[in-house]
């Protein structure tokens, strides 16, 4: 018989989940939860059965063994649970690096200096949220524009406007895969970018915190540069580091996303990026304080909007962003009606109002009114976005390309996105 060895002691803290997704499935008729790490220390996603989860949850970094143990008895109808399986399971989640251990940090420690280390920034969708091979990428991204309910064909630079911004989601494509064929046929019409700025939400980034990154990004139709003569016009402005918190982008898909479509519409136009991650505007909402006054914000708008007006390439200021986060997913307790569903579309049009018209401040004070209530995880890179394009100059129009609501109903949850473009000049540009 093997002996299952406590590591921790009885009366120490047992040791801290980290932040982690847990979505209810169904395997094989039974019931089970999906225990996803976003930041994908833990690379696939581990399935577990319904009492793991509990304790899972229970792993605050100061609850004991015995604390466990009383709140299982609890909620499991008096069921004991065994020290040794209690024991094997806070082992199982240390080993899949779910927890806040030594071994997750060593992990932490030498993803890190491998992304340092890496000239480029690989691909962490591929295989996930699109396909991995080349061929069948390239099928899954058109049958998005020539699916029902589609924009069809793109219709290359039949337009006279000059496409100057974008919004675009960041949701998966199987629920976002219209609105990014909506925002991408619009984009077509114009002539093609030649440096993108691709604002990115910052899910794991911190308040007030912007991340740049001068690595291609490697996705499998091939490596998109940097526009590094942009990336060092705008650090060379800034008073902070813009690189201290690069490894944010290591697994954040919110610039990646965008980047594929960029390679399908147009492979041989050798555009470059100029990726930012944006991170959390918490505080900003809950004092009602403008985001621009944050040196970091501040300083950034400044300095990408004069890089972007000295540019002599053609630039688009890309905001690849979401909009409300509703459900208990996101730790709501209430449940999804079509009244519910109604309700979040009246905001969001309010809300969309003063982006359309680029008003990024009447924008943020629709936020921090509801503080924030509905979870908009877009308001960074859209502030920014609109922040910037304000200071280009020229008559720049904004338009809605769609708006959709992704309801999951296995969750109880529901994610709302829009797609936007802000074109400048030619008849044909929209109002």
């Amino acid at each position: 018989m093997v002996e299952i060895i406590n590591p921790y002691g009885d009366e120490a803290p047992l040791p801290k989940l980290r932040p982690i997704d847990i979505v209810p499935v169904e395997v094989e008729g039974r019931q089970m939860f999906l225990m996803r790490d976003p930041e994908q220390i833990c690379p696939a996603p581990v399935a577990v059965s319904a009492d793991v989860v509990f304790v899972a949850t229970m792993l605050d970094g100061e609850n004991k063994r015995s604390d466990i143990s009383q709140a299982f008895a609890k909620v499991f109808n008096g069921m004991l649970i065994d020290p040794a399986d209690l024991t094997r399971i806070v082992s199982s989640l240390d080993e899949a690096l779910l927890l806040e251990t030594d071994r997750y940090r060593e992990r932490v420690d030498e993803l890190t200096a491998e992304f340092h280390d890496s000239r480029v920034r690989l691909s962490t969708c591929a295989g996930g949220v699109y396909e991995a091979d080349p061929e069948d990428l390239g099928r899954e991204l058109s049958s998005l524009f020539t699916a029902e309910g589609g924009p069809g064909e793109p219709a290359f630079g039949t337009a006279d406007f000059e496409a100057v911004g974008a919004i675009a989601p960041h949701i998966d494509l199987e629920r976002g895969g219209r609105e990014y064929a909506n925002v991408y046929h619009a984009l077509a019409a114009a002539e093609p970018p030649e440096t993108v700025v691709i604002l990115g939400t910052a899910h794991r980034g911190g308040e007030g915190v912007l991340a740049m990154t001068r690595k291609g990004f490697v996705t499998p139709l091939g490596e998109m540069a940097c526009d590094l003569e942009m990336i060092d016009r705008v650090a060379g402005q800034l008073d902070w580091d813009p690189f201290a918190e690069e490894i944010l982008h290591r697994n954040e898909h919110t610039i990646e996303i965008q980047t594929v479509f960029l390679q399908h519409l147009w492979p041989d136009a050798g555009i470059r990026i100029v990726p930012v991650l944006c991170g959390s505007l918490a505080g900003c909402v809950l004092q009602g304080t403008p985001p621009g006054d944050l040196e970091t914000f501040g300083g950034m708008i400044a300095a990408l909007a004069d890089a972007v007006r000295s540019s002599e390439r053609r630039v688009l200021v890309l905001a690849s962003a979401d909009l409300a986060h509703v459900g208990a997913q996101f730790g709501d307790e209430v449940p999804i009606t079509e009244r519910l569903l109604g309700k979040l579309e009246d905001e969001d049009v309010k809300m969309l109002g003063p982006v359309k018209d680029l008003d990024a401040e009447a924008f943020f004070d629709f936020i921090a009114a509801e503080e924030d209530r509905r979870k908009i995880c877009g308001l960074p890179p859209i502030y920014v976005l609109l922040k910037v394009l304000g200071q280009l100059g020229g008559d720049i129009a904004g338009r809605l390309t769609g708006y959709c609501q992704a309801h999951t109903t296995e969750i109880a949850s529901v994610v709302t996105f829009a797609g936007m473009l802000f074109t400048r000049g030619g008849k044909s540009s929209p109002s």
